[in-house]
């Protein structure tokens, strides 16, 4: 009868571990995809700031007046 009881304490305690493992595992891989997806957005914002420096940069150079040869 002991021996029973030990064995179904083992055995809950390895459900235990097992469910707080996959719970662990669960919760790093949101937290994972989260992150990227936060960097994901950071890097579109850096690329679309970039993107509006060079096309002011053009749009201001193309309004200056031509140099002439003089």
């Amino acid at each position: 009868m002991r021996q029973e009881m030990q064995l179904d304490m083992e055995r809950n305690l390895q459900e235990e571990r097992e469910q707080m493992a996959a719970d662990l595992k669960r919760d790093m891989d949101q937290d994972l995809q989260k992150k990227l997806e936060e960097e994901r957005e950071h890097m579109k914002g850096e690329l679309e700031k970039m993107f509006q420096e060079k096309m002011a940069t053009l749009m201001a150079g193309m309004q200056q007046p031509l140099a002439t040869g003089r």
